[in-house]
């Protein structure tokens, strides 16, 4: 008896997975549209300058997209009621760069977060500051055409300082090398 309840069962549940056809493919397909949207929002995040502009780009960044409602952070209240003017505009300009988000974005949220862009800004000098900016390295970098008079002159130089060498290939090795080291 209890056999055949639980065979009845386990019917009832094959009946009922097959009506709902949720497979691992339909989970595969979810998997790749919410990979597309983050790929999405990552280059939402990177173009934002092009859609707001340069000025506000400096003062406002997305920071989530989550159930049709896009979040911006912004460093003063002002910016956000300036973009909340703007919205439609900002959502038509958004979607016509990524079709994928086409009505995925129904409204703009404004957060006031004015410690994260003084963080930001403070990093931004910090690394600034770190790079050497050292021109005479940059032109000493220069790219020499193999038949450059320059190159020529140095490679002479090399053959001249290892002829003595009788090892064909050590020789051509040190040659290469003399004349990278001579001309970087």
């Amino acid at each position: 008896m209890a056999l055949k309840g639980l065979s009845n069962f386990l019917k009832e549940f094959n009946s009922y997975k097959k009506d709902n056809s949720y497979n691992k493919t339909d989970l595969s397909k979810k998997r790749n549209s919410n990979a597309l949207e983050v790929f999405d929002f990552l280059s939402l995040v990177k173009i934002w300058p092009e859609i707001v502009g340069p000025k506000l780009s400096n003062h406002t960044l997305p920071v989530k997209n989550s159930r049709g409602v896009l979040t911006v952070l912004t460093d003063h209240p002002a910016y956000g009621q300036e973009l909340s003017f703007l919205q439609t505009v900002l959502i038509k300009k958004i979607e016509s760069y990524f079709p994928s988000l086409k009505n995925k974005i129904q409204r703009l949220l404004f957060q006031n977060d004015p410690m994260f862009f003084k963080t930001k800004t403070d990093m931004m000098a910090k690394l600034s500051k770190a790079k050497p900016t050292n021109n005479q390295s940059e032109d000493q970098k220069k790219k020499y055409h193999p038949h450059s008079p320059e190159v020529k002159a140095v490679k002479a130089e090399a053959l001249e300082n290892f002829a003595h060498i009788q090892d064909e290939e050590i020789k051509n090795s040190l040659m290469s090398l003399y004349v990278q080291m001579k001309l970087r």
